[in-house]
C-alpha cells in the first residue's frame, strides 16, 4: 500500500510558497532603502581655463566655486586655448605669430615661440607629438616638434619649429 502526502500538505506547502516570497520582497525593500540612505559622493572639482582678452591673461577657475585659481600672463591678442594631447600642457594662439605653452593643473609657463606674422588653426596629430599652424600672412604651414628634448617630461616639454611648407595662394584652414 502506498502512502500519499500527509493531512495539511497542501496548506504546508502554500504557506511555504507565501514565506518564501514575503522574505524576497522585505530583502527588495531593504535593498532599495539602503541605497536610497547612502550618501552621495562630493563632486569632483573641475577646472576651466579661460583666455581673458582684455588683461591678456589665461586664468585657471575653479568650478566647484567659481574662484580663479592661479592665472599666467599671455601674448595679447590671443584667440585659443588648446589642450595637446597625452600631455599636461595648454598651448595659446595669438594672432599675432605667437604661441604661449603653460603646464596645468597650476598654469606653469613653459614656453613661447614666435611664427611669423601670424598664426592661425592649431591642429595636434592624435598622439600629441606634432602640431601644425597655418601661418596665412607668410603663406606657411609650420610644424611643430611638441615632444622637446629627449628625455624630458611632457608637462616641460618645450615645442621647436620643425619644418616650414610654403604655399602659394590663400591659405584659410588646415
Amino acid at each position: 500500500m502506498v502512502m500519499g502526502p500527509g493531512p495539511g500538505w497542501k496548506s504546508r506547502v502554500g504557506s511555504l510558497r507565501r514565506f518564501r516570497r514575503a522574505w524576497g520582497m522585505v530583502l527588495c525593500l531593504l535593498t532599495c532603502l539602503s541605497a536610497a540612505c547612502r550618501r552621495q559622493s562630493p563632486l569632483i572639482p573641475y577646472t576651466a581655463y579661460v583666455l581673458n582678452q582684455q588683461s591678456a591673461t589665461l586664468v585657471a577657475v575653479n568650478l566647484a566655486d567659481f574662484h580663479v585659481t592661479a592665472g599666467l600672463p599671455v601674448t595679447p591678442l590671443s584667440e585659443r586655448v588648446l589642450v595637446r594631447p597625452h600631455a599636461r600642457q595648454l598651448y595659446v594662439v595669438a594672432r599675432s605669430g605667437k604661441i604661449t605653452i603653460a603646464a596645468f593643473p597650476h598654469l606653469q609657463f613653459v614656453a613661447a615661440l614666435n611664427l611669423g606674422r601670424s598664426a592661425h588653426d592649431l591642429v595636434f596629430s592624435a598622439d600629441g607629438r606634432t602640431a601644425y599652424v597655418l601661418d596665412p600672412l607668410d603663406h606657411e604651414v609650420v610644424f611643430l616638434d611638441c615632444q622637446g628634448g629627449a628625455g624630458s617630461a611632457p608637462e616641460s616639454a618645450a615645442p621647436r619649429v620643425a619644418f616650414r611648407l610654403h604655399l602659394t595662394g590663400t591659405l584659410h584652414d588646415l
